[in-house]
């Protein structure tokens, strides 16, 4: 997809020889709300995990805006980082908050760490 935020494409993803996730292909296209829901151990924390670069997929590839994320190091993610948010299953959530601000609050918190530097 052209203008797809997030594209997976084969991924496959394991752990000490057990398969989470197997040939996944996905396409979210920008601006869009996605929610994962499945049951315990399906594989919803290790599709983030792929998508925010904090693991590499066994095989396959993952786009994020266009760009071919798989083999980017940590300081090449970082600038796609800061264009997504989600919120991992546990996560503390400020009940005075909506929820853009809750999944917005790193973004705008590091917005503002970044200014005072400047």
């Amino acid at each position: 997809m052209a203008d797809a935020a997030v594209e997976l494409q084969g991924v496959w993803k394991g752990f000490e020889g057990q398969v989470v996730l197997s040939g996944l292909d996905l396409d979210v296209p920008r601006r869009a709300t996605l929610s994962v829901m499945g049951g315990s151990g399906s594989g919803k924390t290790v599709l983030l995990r792929l998508v925010a670069g904090l693991i590499k997929p066994d095989r396959g590839r993952v786009r994020l805006l266009g760009l071919d994320a798989t083999p980017l190091r940590e300081e090449a993610l970082l600038p796609l980082r800061r264009r997504m948010g989600f919120v991992f299953q546990g996560a503390a959530l400020f009940d005075s908050l909506t929820v853009y601000e809750n999944v917005a609050y790193p973004w705008i918190r590091s917005s503002r760490r970044s200014s005072r530097g400047a």
